[in-house]
């Protein structure tokens, strides 16, 4: 039966690589909004405690909203892995069936669907991808949007805004942030694995088609080969 679930072990080992890589990925979306709100509130402080009169607002909404979506990428090739792998151990206790048993008479369904799981895997790389550059430009080229008021509307003007930030130590340029780096690369690990665990569906789906095809019995839908396991 072996040779009708083929490439077994490569394919569980690198489904649960991107189980991991991918919510490593998902893990980074949620450290980065923590780490953000413990960042904006930090800068808040910092200007209440000069005693100026004014309300500062950090709006880094483009860059959470690339990562957000990051993560849900991630969470759909961690959906697609599950399910391959489902389908892989619902077939593992055939795998070492006896042969001729009269039970053994289809393909098994983990090998039946191997075009779904390529397809599936296929889009939710693609997916992983797009959304990964999407985040990796965003925070390699862009900045946070501050802005600040005084207590009667006025807006602060731009360059006193910039000048206070730098006096506090404080950088709106998102690649300054080592939490907002770890969500851009993040991702990557999950579309690495994504990419390792398609080639080798891909590859498992082509010996499987070449094996049935070699074997007339098998087409048939009679026996696995005529009992040759």
């Amino acid at each position: 039966m072996t040779r009708y679930v083929p490439l077994f072990a490569a394919r569980l080992l690198s489904l649960l690589l991107v189980i991991v890589g991918a919510g490593i990925g998902v893990a980074s979306a949620f450290h980065a909004k923590n780490e953000s709100a413990k960042t904006k509130g930090g800068a808040q402080a910092a200007v209440a405690t000069l005693n100026l009169g004014v309300t500062v607002s950090i709006n880094t909404n483009d860059v959470y909203l690339a990562g957000e979506v990051a993560g849900i990428a991630q969470l759909g090739l961690i959906l697609v892995a599950v399910l391959d792998i489902f389908l892989l151990l619902l077939d593992a206790r055939k795998r070492h069936a006896v042969p001729n048993a009269p039970h053994v008479r289809n393909p098994p369904f983990s090998s039946r669907t191997l075009v779904l799981q390529v397809l599936g895997l296929v889009g939710a790389t693609i997916f992983a991808i797009a959304t990964a550059a999407v985040t990796t430009d965003f925070v390699a080229h862009r900045s946070a949007k501050v802005t600040s008021t005084f207590a009667n509307g006025t807006v602060v003007p731009a360059a006193l805004v910039a000048s206070l930030s730098s006096k506090l130590g404080i950088s709106p340029t998102y690649k300054s942030h080592g939490y907002l780096i770890f969500l851009a690369a993040a991702p990557w690990i999950g579309v690495f694995f994504g990419l390792i665990a398609t080639i080798i569906t891909f590859s498992a789906w082509r010996r499987y088609r070449a094996l049935r095809n070699s074997e007339p019995g098998v087409e048939s839908g009679s026996t696995y080969g005529n009992g040759k396991y």
